[in-house]
This record gives C-alpha cells, structure tokens and sequence, in this order.
C-alpha cells in the first residue's frame, strides 16, 4: 500500500475527491472483517490506512494538528507529508471544476477549507523537520 512507503508518497489517480476515499474505507472495512476472521494480527499498513481515511472523513484537521507528535495522538500514524499530498490532489480535482464551483457557496467555503488545511499542515511540516 502506498500509504506508509515515505518514497511513493503521491496518493494514486483514484483518490481524488472525497467520494473516492468513502469508497476506500468501505473497502478496507471489509478487508479488516476477512483479515480478522482469519485470526491475523493488524498489519501496520492497514492501521496508517485507517488512520488517514478516518481524518479525512471525519475531516477531524482540528484534532490531527492540535495533537500531532504527541505519543497519545489518535492519527499517530498518519504521515503529514501524505495527508498534505492527498489534500493538495483533492484541491487539484476540484479546479477542474471551477467554472461552477464559482457559483456555489458551498464550494468556494469547501476550497478555502482546504487551503487553510494546507497551509496548516505545511507550517507543521516546516516547524518540526527544522
């Protein structure tokens, strides 16, 4: 899985918008099921997995930043480097759809959301790999 590989930190084309991350989640859900009814350990990947569809459907950036670094964190193992990475891929789709994002409130408050998150996760970056 790409999540937890530092070097294929570019989320693929398929989760670009948050409908396509919804449909992940329900996909590992079931991968979770068959994985525990065999009687096999979590595996690492499938948590970090966890991990990042959770903050982004749960869209829980409050807590993921107020609590980033701290042994206790609940997105302990969500890189930010890849949360910045899905979230920039998300803004990118979403140009696409300017022309009529203009006209919707809901759109234009969504995508300064985002660019607040981004800048958020960028500065947290940057204060703790300096």
């Amino acid at each position: 899985m790409w999540f937890c590989a530092p070097s294929l930190c570019a989320p693929p084309p398929f989760l670009s918008s948050l409908a396509h991350i919804w449909f992940l989640s329900l996909d590992l859900c079931v991968f979770g099921v068959k994985w525990s009814s065999l009687g096999l350990p979590a595996h690492t990947q499938t948590e970090v997995a966890y991990g990042l569809l959770d903050l982004f459907t749960q869209w829980d950036w409050s807590t993921y930043l107020a609590d980033y670094g701290r042994p206790t964190c609940k997105y302990l193992r969500v890189n930010p480097h890849t949360a910045l990475t899905l979230l920039e891929k998300m803004k990118e789709t979403s140009k696409k759809n300017v022309v009529l994002a203009q006209f919707k409130k809901a759109d234009r408050d969504r995508q300064k959301l985002i660019d607040t998150v981004i800048k958020q996760l960028r500065n947290l970056i940057a204060q703790h790999h300096a």
